[in-house]
C-alpha cells in the first residue's frame, strides 16, 4: 500500500480489520506484515505460511525480503499477524520477527487469527498464545481512505476466470479471423520489399491503433466487439505491441478493468502477455493480490514463462509502483 493511513485504534481486532484493505484481499493461511512509522502506515506485505518442515528455507527467504523492502518503504515498526493454526503461524513469525530486527524494523506485536477468533499476543512471542476472542470479520474490517478490502485469492481467481459456452466459441472463431488478417498484412509488407524493420513498424502501428481504440471504448464504461478485442489480444502478444501495452500501463481502474475483460476472452495461446499487462497494471495499483492471480494465469497457459517468473519475484522482494515505473521507462521504444 502507498497511501499514508492513520491507525486511530490499538485493539487487535481494529489491526486485524484493516489489513483486507491494506492488501486488497482477504488474506488466509498466511503472515501479514504491517510496517508503521509512527502512526502511518507505510506498506503491508503477505507470505504463506509454512505446510511442510521442509519450508523453512522458503520462510527464511520470504522473511528477509518482506523486511528489506518495508525497511526501504521507509517503516520503522511493525505489526504482525498470522491467519491459521498455532504451530504454522508460530514457525513463520519467528523468524519474520528475527529479520525485521536486523533489518531495523521493529516487531510491535503478533495477533493471529483463526476462523473467527482472535489472539493477541501483545508482543512476537509464538509461545504466549492465549484463548483468544471472539469478532466477525464482517464487522470489523475497516474502510481506509474510502476502500474495503477485496475478495480472496479465490475469489480473485474466479473474477480472472476465462470465458465459456457461446462466448467462448465467439471469440475463438473472432482470434482465428484476427490472426489470418495479420498475417496476411505481414505477408504484404513482405512482398512489397519490406524487411523486418517494416514488419516491426507495420505492426506498431497497429498496435497503437488497437490500443487506441480500446482505451477510448473501456475509459468510457464500455467493452470492444469481439472482433477488435480479439484483434488486441493477437497484437499484444507479438513483442513490439507487447512493449508498447507494457508502457502504457497506469494503475486506473477502467484500465484493470479493460485487461481484465481481455484476459478472460483471451485463447489460451495468447493468455500469457494479456495477464502479464494486467498483472503490471495491478502493480502500478499496489493490488499485488490481483496481480499473483494473474501471472497464475499467465504461469498455468505457459509453465516457466521467465516475465511471469520475475514479476512473482518482483513482489516477494516489495517491488514499488515508482520502481515499476523505472523498469517499464528502460523498454524499447515504441517508435
Amino acid at each position: 500500500m502507498t497511501d499514508d493511513s492513520i491507525i486511530i485504534a490499538v485493539r487487535a481486532a481494529d489491526v486485524v480489520g484493516i489489513a483486507p484493505t491494506l492488501l486488497n484481499f482477504q488474506p488466509e493461511d498466511s503472515l501479514v506484515v504491517v510496517g508503521l512509522q509512527a502512526v502511518f502506515v507505510i506498506a503491508a506485505a503477505s507470505a504463506a505460511l509454512p505446510e511442510q518442515p521442509g519450508d523453512r528455507e522458503k520462510v527464511l527467504t520470504d522473511a528477509k525480503a518482506t523486511a528489506t523492502a518495508l525497511k526501504q518503504a521507509g517503516a520503522t515498526t511493525a505489526v504482525m499477524i498470522g491467519y491459521g493454526e498455532s504451530e504454522q503461524v508460530s514457525a513463520a513469525a519467528s523468524p519474520m520477527a528475527d529479520a525485521l530486527s536486523a533489518a531495523g524494523v521493529e516487531p510491535l506485536r503478533l495477533v493471529r487469527v483463526e476462523n473467527d477468533r482472535i489472539f493477541d499476543l501483545g508482543a512476537p512471542e509464538p509461545s504466549a498464545f492465549r484463548d483468544g476472542a471472539r469478532f466477525d470479520p464482517r464487522v470489523t474490517a475497516t474502510p481506509v481512505n474510502g476502500r474495503m478490502g477485496l475478495p480472496d485469492h479465490d475469489g480473485i481467481a474466479v473474477q480472472l476466470a476465462p470465458t465459456d459456452g457461446v462466448a467462448r466459441a465467439e471469440f475463438s472463431r473472432a482470434t482465428e479471423e484476427a490472426g489470418q488478417r495479420l498475417f496476411q498484412q505481414v505477408e504484404q509488407v513482405g512482398r512489397s520489399g519490406g524487411g523486418f524493420v517494416a514488419v516491426t513498424r507495420m505492426l506498431i502501428h497497429e498496435g497503437k491503433s488497437a490500443l487506441g481504440r480500446a482505451f477510448e471504448s473501456y475509459r468510457e464504461g464500455s467493452v470492444l466487439d469481439n472482433a477488435p478485442a480479439a484483434e488486441l489480444v493477437v497484437l499484444v502478444n507479438l513483442p513490439p505491441v507487447f512493449n508498447l501495452a507494457l508502457q502504457k500501463t497506469t494503475d486506473q481502474a477502467w484500465q484493470i478493468r479493460m485487461w481484465t475483460d481481455l484476459l478472460r476472452r483471451a485463447e489460451l495461446e495468447h493468455v500469457p502477455a494479456v495477464a502479464v499487462v494486467l498483472a503490471v497494471c495491478a502493480l502500478h495499483a499496489g493490488n499485488g493480490a490481483l496481480a499473483r492471480a494473474a501471472l497464475a494465469r499467465a504461469l498455468d497457459a505457459r509453465p516457466g514463462d521467465p516475465l511471469a517468473q520475475t514479476l512473482i519475484k518482483a513482489i516477494d522482494v516489495g517491488l514499488t509502483p515508482d520502481q515499476l515505473a523505472s523498469i517499464l521507462s528502460k523498454l524499447p521504444s515504441d517508435s
